[in-house]
C-alpha cells in the first residue's frame, strides 16, 4: 500500500513548519512563498522521502527562475517563465507518491519574453529624479 494523502500533508507541514490550510494545498509553493532554491530543496525531499523518479519534473513551470526571483516586481512585472505558473497542490504531489514517478506531462513552451530586466535601471533612475526633486522643492518651500 503506498502512501496516503495525509502521509504527504504530514511531511509538507513537518518540512514547511507550517500547518497547510485547504486552500494552501492547491498551491503548497506559492502559498509558503517558495520560490528557486527552496522549491528545489522541497522537491528534493519529497522525492527522498517518498522514493519518486522526477525525472520529468520541470521547475520552471511551476515557480519561478533564481534569478527572476531576486528581481523587483515594479514597474514592469516579472513574468514566469513559461507564461503561466501550474499549481503545486497536494493532489499531484499525492499522485507522485502513489506512481513512484512524476505524473504530469507538460507541454512544450517557448520562454516568454522578460522585459523586468529594466526595472533596476528604471527604478534608480526615478530615485535621482525624485531626489533631485525634493531638492529643488524643499529650499522654494520653506
Amino acid at each position: 500500500m503506498g502512501p496516503t494523502r495525509t502521509d504527504v500533508v504530514d511531511w509538507l507541514e513537518r518540512w514547511l513548519g507550517t500547518p497547510l490550510t485547504p486552500a494552501d494545498q492547491a498551491d503548497v509553493l506559492r502559498a509558503t512563498a517558495a520560490e528557486a532554491a527552496r522549491a528545489d530543496a522541497l522537491i528534493d525531499g519529497f522525492a527522498a522521502r517518498f522514493g519518486v523518479d522526477m525525472s520529468g519534473y520541470q521547475p520552471l513551470m511551476h515557480c519561478r527562475s533564481p534569478a527572476q526571483a531576486l528581481r523587483p516586481d515594479w514597474p514592469l512585472p516579472v513574468p514566469p517563465p513559461h507564461g503561466a505558473i501550474v499549481p503545486l497542490s497536494v493532489s499531484v504531489l499525492h499522485a507522485a507518491a502513489v506512481a513512484k514517478r512524476w505524473p504530469v506531462r507538460y507541454p512544450a513552451l517557448p520562454i516568454a519574453r522578460d522585459v523586468s530586466l529594466f526595472n533596476i535601471p528604471l527604478l534608480a533612475a526615478g530615485l535621482v529624479v525624485a531626489t533631485l526633486l525634493v531638492l529643488w522643492v524643499v529650499p522654494r518651500i520653506f
